[in-house]
């Protein structure tokens, strides 16, 4: 993975439309184009991204797929994998928590992938090997509590409608995509 080359392809889709059914960029993110701008005016991929409690958009979940594809398909064990996924979402969301949301969609992918049973069986056992990956690798899983409802997908999944929200804030993004997978 080509962290320059990524930023490059960003930068063309902002300024150029690149990537687009209509030739123009459209709703960018403050923490994205923020991003943007910073490897515009040189500074290292790796610190473009905002590190704030702000940055926590869903920018980097939206584009994190490929990333995780990638490291499904070369086998990688969770330690590079995770270091991966988080360099390719920090580009533009640095936060831990947003670099959490990235991760879980890794573990996610690769169970859907890799795994056994039905979809819901697969997304639960992507989800406990993550939170489990977390648990032990951060200095602070205070940060985990966010992502407390997604930990038993039979209980989320009895979830109203009403109350999974459709923002976009990288916590409400993830649970939103993971209920109506579940659900439907």
């Amino acid at each position: 993975i080509d962290l320059k080359n990524i930023m490059n392809n960003f930068v063309d889709w902002l300024e150029h439309g690149a990537f687009t059914p209509y030739g123009y960029a459209y709703d960018i993110g403050f923490g994205t184009e923020s991003a943007i701008l910073n490897y515009e005016r040189g500074r290292n991929p790796l610190i473009c991204g905002g590190t704030s409690e702000q940055n926590n958009g869903n920018g980097s979940l939206m584009r994190i797929m490929p990333a995780c594809l990638y490291c499904c398909a070369k086998g990688l064990n969770s330690d590079d994998a995770i270091q991966t996924i988080h360099a390719v979402g920090s580009l533009t969301h640095a936060h831990i928590r947003a670099n959490i949301a990235c991760g879980l969609y890794y573990f996610m992918t690769d169970a859907v992938l890799n795994g056994e049973g039905s979809l819901t069986q697969r997304l639960q056992a992507g989800l406990n090997k993550g939170f489990a990956y977390y648990e032990k690798a951060l200095t602070d899983p205070d940060e985990l509590k966010y992502y407390d409802r997604l930990r038993d997908l039979s209980a989320f999944r009895k979830t109203p409608a009403e109350e999974i929200q459709g923002s976009g804030y990288v916590v409400e993004t993830i649970e939103a995509v993971v209920w109506t997978l579940i659900t439907t």
